[in-house]
């Protein structure tokens, strides 16, 4: 009977990992769409009306709980009557709270909206609208809950997998309308979202209706099971109201302290973080209805099985896809969202930590609220998690960084884990030291070990795609052979070689044998030549010019945004061109356009000017081109453009952020358009390759390799590497180094719409690490 039940755990487990790697892909991808066409501000905005209805909908969370337990439990002890007054009471109680939150949503809901939060003067239309689309999706959604109980319940993952599988497809065409909505993008987005969560709700209303005779709809529920639904869910609200502070509650006082931007911070670690913590929850959904119905049959030694094991794997799960996104999280935001918000990275890594010592959490919960006593539990775990609201507020209040709440929040969820313990003991009989031996430790233990040695390969490897899917892979294979050989006790060990030697386990383990050997010799000369590359170069009289080509989507960006930017370092250029000033005492000049597609220099705002003239000791502008066209322009023209180039730098950043060093686009230019250049600009820069720069012979381009041209009142200086057209490994060839090192001055760049590129940014790390002690001229 128990194999049985295993398989049916098995079975149910695989239709909700096909759903969920569907629904995540879509969701990932979507998420990023929606992102670009919203914005930063807009996302956040989404994100912060969303969580205001669900500070009204919190109890339905403890409804939802007491209704799949109660539900479950019948089901275990073969009931129907009682199954049929549990389900029509439970749609009564539901379709109640259902219309109370829509009575808070119209009353509080909209004070805060239009007097509280941090919105935008042109955005509050947008955002009463998809705030009243949020409180009827919320309303379906509530009464939704015993028809979604029922299905799991009976343990229908298969159309579980399909519904969630066709809300995905859903959303992915509602990616593509915001994309091609020619109207308010926001307000698009909130009402296809309420029609996806009324067709689903219609869904679930015909299916269960059909198959399941205990889906009875009465209007006079069952008063007994009232009493009973009722007594139990009071006591989870302490539970449901702990959540909302932790987690709503955090998410509105990072809108007060810090704006929306952390909002939309918060908003895409939240969302990283509900895929990855699908590789447990599917796992729970399977394993949870199988606790409750050991459990009302009293089989307590299954239950006890299920609890150790369900712990493990919850774990291992989660640990297996959190290693590599731990690890690689900068990257694969930025592959997923192609503009990174700040903070996201910090938060993300940190909510992923609060999830892997949470993940404990789901089946010891579902085995103590199988028992029916959660009075006291309830009360003891809500008062810790409700703690961290004014801790949160306490530390924001002494200007901590958003990412002080989650590590306070990590501390207590270490405490509720223990006082959890503390009731598996006392209702059902398993010791704290038992269950922390076997289970916790283990664990933390398996993945202490299994974060070693990819965090080193992430350390001596670019983070080139190809590195990036080859480390992820490595991770998996590692954490995998350190849960077999850490993690998982001797009969843990025996039943999985027992239950694959039909797939010849032997086979399989020296195929791994082989992948490991050819890895460590790989890994060894990456090793080696890791080292020879760390050897250090003798810069201290070296001069770097260091420079950005085709500038312009920066300072359109800080122009978009210049309402909700408080410092010019909101943009992730000019934080990424911060960060490496303060590091390595790097200095750079952005060469820009006139104009580009919507962009044009001289409506760029003067907000930022003060921040502009502090920092001019090391970021300049200088003219580039009028354009991305390499069409030659009339010398009248040519004219025109530069001056208003100039003239609209010293606008928005003042005089002494104008650079007296200038690279013309393709570095094209005859003696007579060059002319117009001075007196303001000293230097000229040429092409970084063999061809022909302005007004340059061929013996003066030869020359230029060696020295430096005085010319016409002008001093030709040659571009020295361009890192777009040099190779990955490059900067771990101290030969080549040493080479490039040898002259006085060095010249280099890039391109503006290179800086999300991986591969691009890796190089330049490197260069600049390995040039450390250089003089930066600019």
């Amino acid at each position: 009977m128990a194999q049985n039940q295993n398989k049916v755990i098995a079975k149910n487990t695989v239709f909700l990992y096909i759903r969920m790697m569907l629904t995540m892909l879509v969701t990932l991808f979507t998420s990023r769409i929606i992102l670009n066409a919203l914005g930063a501000v807009d996302y956040g905005l989404n994100n912060i009306i969303s969580g205001t209805i669900v500070l009204f909908s919190f109890i339905n969370g403890s409804l939802a709980v007491s209704t799949s337990r109660f539900l479950t439990f019948e089901l275990g002890n073969s009931n129907t009557k009682k199954l049929q007054a549990i389900f029509s009471t439970a749609l009564f109680i539901h379709s109640a709270f259902a219309m109370i939150v829509v009575l808070l949503g119209e009353s509080i809901g909209l004070y805060l909206i239009n007097y509280k939060l941090v919105i935008p003067s042109n955005r509050i239309l947008a955002c009463n609208i998809i705030f009243q689309c949020a409180i009827f999706s919320s309303f379906l959604t509530i009464i939704q809950v015993p028809f979604n109980s029922l299905i799991i319940a009976h343990e229908r993952m298969k159309i579980y997998a399909y519904l969630g599988l066709s809300d995905a497809i859903l959303k992915l065409a509602i990616a593509y309308v915001i994309l091609k909505a020619p109207f308010d993008k926001l307000i698009t987005l909130g009402i296809c979202n309420w029609v996806i969560t009324f067709l689903m709700f219609m869904f679930y209303f015909f299916y269960c209706k059909k198959l399941f005779k205990e889906c009875v709809i009465c209007l006079h529920p069952d008063r007994p099971a009232l009493r009973q639904m009722l007594g139990f869910s009071f006591w989870s609200i302490f539970g449901s109201f702990a959540s909302l502070l932790k987690d709503q509650g955090l998410n509105i006082l990072m809108n007060i302290f810090f704006g929306p931007t952390v909002n939309a911070a918060n908003a895409i670690a939240q969302q990283v973080n509900r895929c990855v913590m699908n590789f447990t929850n599917n796992f729970t959904i399977a394993l949870n209805p199988q606790i409750i119905k050991s459990y009302s049959s009293g089989d307590n030694v299954r239950v006890r099985f299920l609890l150790f094991v369900g712990g493990k794997v919850s774990f291992f799960l989660l640990m297996l896809i959190s290693i590599p996104i731990l690890i690689y999280c900068h990257e694969i935001l930025l592959l997923w969202l192609k503009q990174i918000p700040e903070y996201s990275v910090y938060l993300t890594q940190l909510v992923i930590v609060v999830s892997l010592v949470e993940c404990f959490v789901y089946t010891m919960g579902a085995a103590i609220q199988a028992t029916g006593r959660i009075r006291n539990y309830q009360i003891i775990i809500s008062l810790i998690q409700i703690i961290s609201f004014p801790i949160s507020y306490a530390l924001y209040a002494l200007g901590y960084s958003p990412g002080a709440a989650f590590i306070a929040i990590i501390v207590l969820s270490l405490i509720a884990m223990f006082c959890r313990l503390y009731f598996l003991y006392i209702y059902i009989g398993i010791t704290a030291l038992e269950y922390s031996k076997n289970v916790i430790l283990r664990c933390f233990i398996t993945f202490g070990i299994s974060l070693i040695i990819p965090l080193y390969l992430k350390i001596i490897f670019p983070p080139t795609i190809l590195c990036l899917l080859c480390i992820c892979l490595v991770s998996i294979i590692i954490s995998l052979t350190v849960v077999y050989l850490v993690g998982l006790s001797n009969e843990e060990k025996i039943a999985i070689i027992e239950n694959t030697r039909r797939f010849k386990f032997s086979v399989i383990i020296k195929f791994l044998k082989i992948l490991s050997l050819l890895f460590f010799v790989y890994f060894c000369i990456s090793l080696m030549s890791h080292d020879n590359g760390k050897q250090a170069l003798n810069v201290k009289n070296v001069n770097i010019h260091f420079s950005y080509d085709d500038v312009w989507q920066c300072l359109d960006d800080i122009t978009v945004h210049e309402n909700e930017y408080n410092s010019l370092f909101e943009n992730s250029f000019f934080a990424y061109l911060r960060e490496k000033h303060k590091k390595y005492g790097s200095k750079f000049t952005l060469y820009v356009y006139e104009k580009n597609d919507k962009f044009r220099i001289d409506h760029v705002t003067d907000k930022f000017k003060k921040e502009f003239q502090e920092n001019s000791d090391w970021l300049k502008f200088a003219f580039h081109a009028s354009t991305a066209s390499m069409n030659m322009q009339s010398l009248e023209e040519f004219e025109k453009s530069y001056n208003n180039v100039c003239t609209s730098i010293t606008k928005f950043a003042g005089n002494k952020s104008v650079a007296h060093i200038v690279r013309l686009h393709g570095f094209q230019g005859d003696r007579q358009l060059l002319n117009l250049l001075k007196p303001s600009t000293k230097v000229l820069l040429t092409a970084d390759d063999s061809r022909l720069s302005y007004d340059c012979t061929a013996f003066e381009v030869d020359r230029l390799n060696s020295d430096t041209i005085h010319k016409n009142g002008l001093v030709y200086c040659k571009t020295d590497l361009r890192f777009e057209k040099i190779s990955d490994y490059a900067f771990l060839n101290l030969e080549w180094m040493n080479n490039l090192v040898q002259k006085d001055t060095i010249v280099v760049f890039t391109h503006e719409w290179l800086f999300n590129d991986l591969l691009n940014n890796y190089k330049i790390d490197k260069f600049l690490e390995l040039t450390n002690g250089a003089i930066y001229i600019n």
